[in-house]
């Protein structure tokens, strides 16, 4: 697929699924990965990274799988090329509650940080 092809795609991907687009395309690139299709796979693995230029507001953050469960979160595995321990945490769908996601900050540590901006505005809704 050309580069123009994969920026089409991740563009449509994210209109369609929304914040979910990057988690999506990194799943589709380890499921092709899993089943042996090398092509499908580097195909979604670009497609991962093209999003990861194009989200509004991507962010990413380091913090440890025991803070993840102790707050009820789950955990799965999803090793990339680049980090061999990445993981996917997730919730069951519920609000997270407030002194979980204080607990989860405070055990953060910025890996790509949003814009300045940004974190002001969330620390003051926060507050």
């Amino acid at each position: 697929m050309h580069a123009v092809e994969i920026q089409d795609h991740a563009r449509k991907l994210m209109e369609a699924a929304g914040p979910k687009a990057l988690a999506e395309a990194a799943q589709k690139a380890r499921s092709f990965e899993e089943q042996g299709d090398k092509a499908q796979a580097e195909t979604w693995r670009r497609i991962e990274a093209a999003l990861r230029g194009q989200s509004p507001g991507f962010a990413l953050v380091s913090f440890s799988t025991r803070i993840a469960r102790d707050c009820a979160l789950g955990v799965t595995r999803d090793p990339l090329p680049e980090w061999p321990s990445h993981a996917l945490v997730f919730s069951g769908g519920d609000d997270i509650p407030r002194a979980d996601s204080r607990r989860l900050a405070n055990h953060a540590e910025w890996i790509v940080p949003p814009p300045a901006d940004e974190i002001a505005s969330a620390r003051r809704q926060t507050e």
